[in-house]
């Protein structure tokens, strides 16, 4: 899957740094439907760093970044069936100078082979 992060500050921003994450995570509910427990298995397969990304950026003008995720050979698809659920997702984190830090998260649909 190819990525694509477009950054368009609304002010002046100083962006320290960039991380893209692949995470797989998978999630399975156990127990009565009165006293659930929920267990969630979560991995960073992969970690993309951009350090040119570590920049002034002004507004009318954006960042543009593009990563490439490969699932790793014999990855689980994504499925969400009775209790359980397996899920990929790509977390974006920026580091905005004397901002709070940007954090948002989105699904990937992988498909059996």
């Amino acid at each position: 899957a190819i990525c694509t992060v477009e950054l368009k500050p609304k002010s002046d921003a100083t962006i320290n740094a960039v991380h893209m994450h692949l995470v797989h995570a998978h999630t399975k509910v156990t127990g009565k439907r009165k006293s659930p427990s929920v267990d969630l298995e979560r991995n960073i397969v992969k970690t993309i760093e951009f350090p040119s990304a570590a920049r002034d950026v002004s507004p009318g003008n954006s960042l543009t970044l593009d990563g490439l995720f490969t699932v790793p050979t014999g990855g689980a698809p994504s499925s969400s069936k009775n209790r359980e659920k397996v899920e990929w997702l790509v977390e974006l984190e920026v580091d905005v100078a004397r901002w709070p830090d940007l954090k948002e998260t989105y699904p990937l649909i992988v498909l059996p082979d």
